[in-house]
């Protein structure tokens, strides 16, 4: 079968993504630390460049 854009619903990519006892391989919990710190980290790098930018002025 088929997801609605045509892709097998079971793809390999998919399939690959899951440890052998059908879990993920690595918490979502640690997956949504390392999505805040990028975030934060994303937010820092903006500020600076906008500091510069306004420096430069």
């Amino acid at each position: 079968m088929t997801d609605e854009n045509g892709v097998p619903e079971n793809s390999e990519d998919e399939s690959a993504a899951y440890a052998e006892n059908g879990s993920l391989p690595v918490g979502t919990s640690e997956l949504e630390q390392e999505i805040k710190e990028l975030e934060r980290l994303l937010r820092i790098e903006r500020e600076e460049r906008r500091r510069i930018q306004t420096e430069a002025q």
